[in-house]
């Protein structure tokens, strides 16, 4: 949704919101890397610190909340486990 609504004047947000994308489909479908939870933590605090707008102030916000409750089964994806609940490709 937030890398869809991004209206492109910032960089921060046009292309963190991107870049969050594509970490999250490489997590979910297997491909992950160790260095990716240190990306995403790194790149969301960016955009909200950098975004001209709440949109990309925002915009990690739900990936941060599933990351803090959620950790270990984002961790699966990541240590080769697979997805625990058998939801992801």
């Amino acid at each position: 949704f937030f890398r869809n609504e991004s209206c492109g004047k910032c960089v921060p947000c046009r292309e963190g919101t991107e870049e969050l994308v594509r970490i999250l489909e490489r997590v979910s479908s297997g491909r992950g890397k160790a260095g990716d939870l240190d990306l995403v933590h790194g790149l969301s605090d960016t955009m909200a610190m950098t975004s001209i707008c709440g949109l990309g102030q925002a915009a990690p916000l739900p990936i941060t909340s599933v990351l803090r409750h959620w950790h270990d089964e984002v961790v699966a994806h990541l240590d080769g486990r697979g997805c625990p609940q058998g939801i992801c490709a």
